[in-house]
């Protein structure tokens, strides 16, 4: 979940760079939010658009709904047998037992840290009540939990390149 922190620099380079690290032979791998199918009450999906919008905000719109276009961009820079998969994130009461309250500290930490940020950024638009959002999320998740997406998209650099 790096790619959101390329700023205004093109997710193309970013994307591309990355791929230059990897030797030939060797693998890529990237996990970022798939932002559709959430298993979200109301409170998580606020968190989830306030997110979004975060997201969108900081990387000039490059970082939201991301899939495809890195996996055009896997394709473009000659790398083979990329795959995908989507990984649900159980949160909150639907989490197990062993990291439940890990879940919540991690679900109020990141609602915090984002709510604080867009507080900064000042957006145009956030129909969430952004100051109590972090506590009011955690009692959703602690209540009837929920879940939220990732992808994670991997691929081969071929050995001779």
């Amino acid at each position: 979940m790096a790619l959101p922190g390329v700023g205004l620099s093109s997710l193309e380079d970013a994307v591309m760079n990355l791929v230059k690290l990897v030797k030939p032979g060797g693998w890529i791998q990237l996990v970022e939010m798939q932002w559709q199918d959430w298993d979200a009450g109301p409170v998580l999906q606020e968190f989830q658009q306030a997110m979004r919008q975060l997201v969108g905000m900081v990387t000039n719109g490059q970082g939201v709904d991301m899939r495809k276009s890195l996996t055009a961009l896997f394709e473009k820079a000659g790398l083979t047998k990329i795959q995908h998969a989507i990984i649900d994130v159980p949160v909150g009461f639907k989490a197990k037992d062993d990291v439940r309250e890990l879940s919540l500290q991690s679900m109020f930490a990141t609602a915090s840290f984002a709510t604080a940020t867009l507080k900064t950024l000042q957006p145009v638009e956030l129909e969430a009540d952004i100051d109590s959002l972090p506590a009011r999320l955690v009692g959703e998740l602690r209540k009837t939990g929920g879940s939220y997406k990732l992808f994670a998209l991997w691929a081969q650099k071929p050995e001779f390149c």
